[in-house]
C-alpha cells in the first residue's frame, strides 16, 4: 500500500502546534503562581529547545515512520524498539480517559452544571469513540482537521492575550501580584508542579511518525521542529501568563480555567454568553483534534512495531484504501472504555485511586525518552555513513551533554511522581505507581517476547 507524500513543511508546522499546545494545561500550569513563567522560561532554554535540536537531528537523518520507535530500533535493535512502541502506545490508551473526563468537565461548565454522575459517564464513552474515529482518517484529510485545530488555538490565544489586555486597562493592575519574590524560583511548592511543567514539554517527536508522508523531510522538520520548539515554550508562558493577569491563583480551575479567563474579561451579558459559548465549542474541538492527533502518532508506532512482528498482529491492522492504524486505535477505545467504565463502578469515593492510575501513565509516557536519549548518542557513535541535514550545533560535546542532562532532568521528574521532598511519603501512592509500571512492563515484555517468537518460527 503506497503512501502518499502530501504533508508539505506549512502542514507539518501546524500539526505540531495541533499535538504540541495544549490550551487545557495552561490553567494547571497557572496554577502554580507567578513562579510557572520563570520555570517555563528555564526549562524551555535547560531542556525544551535543546530537546529538539535532538529530535530535528534524528527526524531528518531518519525520517520513518513510527519516529522514535524507528530511531530507538536502529540504535539497539527489534526489541527495544518494541518496548519504547508499547510504553508510548500505552500512555495514550489510558491518557484519553482523562481527556474525555476534562471534555465533559469543560462540556458542563459551559451547558449543563450538575450533569448527572451516569449521564457524565456516558458522555466520556461517547468523547472517546468519537476521537478514536476521528483518528480513522487518511493523513490527507486529517492534516485538515489537525490545521484548523492549530489555527483555533493561536486565535484562543490571541483571544486570551486582548482579554488580558482589556482586563489591565479596565481594572489598573493584575489579578496575581508580579513581584521578583514571587517569581523568583524555589524548590519547595513549586516541586510539586514541576512534572506537570515538564510533561508539557515533550512531545516533539510525535508529528515524526508521518515521517515517510512528508514530501522533504530532511529540509522540513528541522525547520519545523526548531521553530514549533520556540514558538509552543512562548506560547505556553504568554497563555499562562494572561491567566494569572485575569484570575487570582487561589481561584484558577485546572479544568475550566482558560473559560474563565474569557468571563472574567467579557462579562455575564447575554452577548458575552454567545461569545463565550463559541469559544468553548472551539476549544473542545481543539482537545478533540490534538487527542485524536496523539492517539495517532501512539497507534503509527505501534503499528510500524506490528508490521515487524514485534507486537500483536491486531496492532498492525489498517483502513482500507489507505494506512490509518485502526487496529492500534480500537485498541485504545476499548482501553479507554474500561477505564471509564471502572471509573463508575468506583465512584467519587475511589477518586485517589482513579488519578493514581493516570500518575502512573506519566512515568510510563517519561521513559521511551530515556532510552531514545541514549539511542540518539550512539546512532551518533556507530553510524557514520547516514547523511544528516541537520546536526545539533556545535562541537560533539553539547550534544552529548544536553543529551544526558534531559535523561538526568527526567529521572528526577519520575522521582517526584512518586514522591516530592518536604512531604510526607505515601506509601499507598508509592506501591501504586510502582506496581503499575511494573504491570505495565511485565505486560509489553510478554506481548514482545510472545510476537517476536511466533515472527521467528515463520522464518
Amino acid at each position: 500500500m503506497g503512501k502518499t507524500k502530501g504533508l508539505k513543511g506549512f502542514d507539518v508546522f501546524l500539526g505540531m502546534i495541533c499535538i504540541l499546545f495544549f490550551l487545557d494545561t495552561c490553567a494547571p500550569m497557572a496554577a502554580m503562581g507567578v513562579t510557572a513563567i520563570t520555570w517555563a522560561i528555564i526549562i524551555t532554554l535547560i531542556f525544551y529547545i535543546p530537546s529538539g535540536l535532538i529530535t530535528a537531528e534524528l527526524g531528518a537523518a531518519y525520517p520513518d515512520d513510527g519516529g522514535m520507535y524507528s530511531w530507538v530500533k536502529r540504535a539497539y535493535g527489534k526489541r527495544m524498539g518494541a518496548r519504547v512502541s508499547w510504553l508510548y502506545w500505552l500512555n495514550n490508551a489510558i491518557w484519553i480517559a482523562s481527556v474525555a473526563s476534562f471534555f465533559v468537565g469543560v462540556l458542563s461548565a459551559l451547558f449543563f452544571p450538575n450533569i448527572p454522575f451516569l449521564l457524565q459517564l456516558g458522555l466520556m464513552l461517547i468523547v472517546v469513540w468519537v476521537i478514536v474515529i476521528v483518528g480513522f482518517r487518511p493523513v490527507d484529510e486529517a492534516k485538515w482537521v489537525s490545521n484548523t485545530a492549530a489555527i483555533v488555538k493561536l486565535i484562543l490565544a490571541g483571544g486570551l492575550i486582548l482579554c488580558a489586555g482589556f482586563f489591565l486597562v479596565t481594572n489598573g493592575k493584575p489579578a496575581n501580584a508580579f513581584t521578583w519574590a514571587d517569581m523568583k524560583p524555589s524548590f519547595d511548592q513549586s516541586l510539586t508542579y514541576l512534572p506537570a511543567l515538564i510533561y508539557n514539554f515533550l512531545g516533539l517527536e510525535a508529528m515524526l511518525t508521518l515521517a515517510g508522508h512528508m514530501k522533504n523531510p530532511g529540509k522540513d522538520i528541522p525547520k519545523a521542529v526548531i521553530t514549533n520548539s520556540i514558538l509552543v515554550a512562548s506560547l505556553y508562558i504568554i497563555t499562562t501568563l494572561t491567566l494569572l493577569i485575569l484570575i487570582p491563583t487561589g481561584n484558577l480551575n485546572i479544568v475550566s480555567g482558560i473559560i474563565d479567563g474569557f468571563k472574567v474579561a467579557i462579562g455575564s451579558t447575554l452577548i458575552g454568553q454567545i461569545i463565550i459559548i463559541v469559544l468553548g465549542v472551539a476549544f473542545l474541538f481543539t482537545v478533540v483534534a490534538q487527542t485524536a492527533s496523539w492517539l495517532v502518532a501512539a497507534s503509527r508506532m505501534a503499528a510500524a512495531a506490528s508490521d515487524d512482528g514485534e507486537l500483536p498482529k491486531l496492532f498492525g491492522k489498517r483502513a482500507k484504501g489507505h494506512d490509518a492504524p485502526i487496529g492500534a486505535l480500537i485498541l485504545i477505545g476499548i482501553v479507554g472504555t474500561a477505564l471509564i467504565v471502572l471509573y463508575g463502578a468506583m465512584a467519587s469515593s475511589a477518586e485517589d485511586l482513579f488519578w493514581t492510575l493516570f500518575s502512573f501513565v506519566s512515568v510510563v509516557y517519561i521513559l521511551p525518552f530515556l532510552i531514545n536519549y541514549q539511542g540518539y548518542l550512539k546512532l551518533r557513535k556507530t553510524d557514520k555513513e547516514t547523511v544528516r541535514p541537520f546536526v545539533f550545533p556545535g562541537p560533539p560535546i553539547f550534544a552529548w551533554f544536553f543529551a544526558h542532562f534531559a535523561q538526568l532532568l527526567l529521572v528526577f521528574i519520575i522521582m517526584l511522581f512518586f514522591w516530592v521532598p518536604g512531604v510526607p511519603l505515601d506509601w499507598v501512592t508509592i506501591i501504586m505507581l510502582g506496581a503499575g509500571v511494573i504491570i505495565s512492563l511485565v505486560l509489553g515484555e510478554y506481548l514482545t517476547r510472545n510476537s517476536l517468537k511466533k515472527t521467528d518460527v515463520k522464518k
